[in-house]
């Protein structure tokens, strides 16, 4: 219940403690904010298939980024991630993750030289259920999505955890201050069953993210 009520400061505290005393005095921690767009596709053994109506959420974090060479950095990230599906007819399933992606950020700027670059970004995402509510009437507050919705019998579980790939493009600028802002929208498509029951589902997420790097934190 403290996870699920404060997922987004736990991963903000998380990744803070292990980045913080390698990067208050170098420009390395950022904080990032999303909107997501999100849905499951999920096919059946005969061959049909059901693409649910996209889910709109907010979210965000802490990135962290290690310089490799000139214009190219590796970026780990501890997002707070909201999903779901939420098509006419069905239970609006509402899910909360705990987004990890270990990303290639080609064209980062540097501290220093050139302030606008256009960015490329790649890599494996790891993603945590910490939430899941189902809303539908008579249900105004919903209910975890582990029991069986009370009007049909029916579950809607998901899988704990989930892996994909996530491509992301965008632009950086560096500011007067030093600091570097970025404009990026990326695509993941999960790559295991989000549904345990179903033949295959997959999670699939649009993100538009606003970056912001400080060269100074103190």
């Amino acid at each position: 219940m403290i996870i699920r009520t404060y997922g987004p400061l736990v991963a903000l505290l998380l990744l803070g403690a292990v980045a913080a005393p390698t990067s208050l005095h170098a420009q390395h921690l950022g904080v990032t904010v999303t909107r997501t767009s999100s849905k499951i596709r999920t096919g059946f053994g005969d061959g049909t298939a059901l693409s649910s109506q996209n889910r709109d959420a907010f979210g965000g974090g802490l990135t962290y980024r290690k310089a490799l060479r000139s214009r190219l950095a590796l970026q780990p990230e501890l997002l707070w991630v909201g999903k779901g599906t939420g098509s006419p007819g069905s239970p609006e399933r509402s899910l909360g993750y705990l987004e990890l992606p270990v990303l290639l950020r080609f064209g980062a700027l540097a501290p220093t030289g050139s302030r606008f670059s256009p960015i490329f970004s790649i890599g494996p995402t790891v993603a945590v259920l910490v939430s899941c509510r189902l809303k539908a009437p008579p249900l105004t507050n919903g209910q975890q999505c582990d029991e069986p919705l009370a009007s049909t019998n029916l579950e809607y579980k998901v899988r704990r955890v989930d892996a994909g790939a996530m491509l992301g493009f965008g632009v950086e600028a560096r500011t007067r201050s030093g600091s570097i802002v970025g404009l990026e929208g990326r695509y993941e498509i999960g790559l295991l069953g989000s549904e345990p029951d179903a033949g295959t589902s997959r999670n699939t997420t649009a993100y538009l993210m606003l970056h912001w790097v400080p060269a100074n934190w103190f």
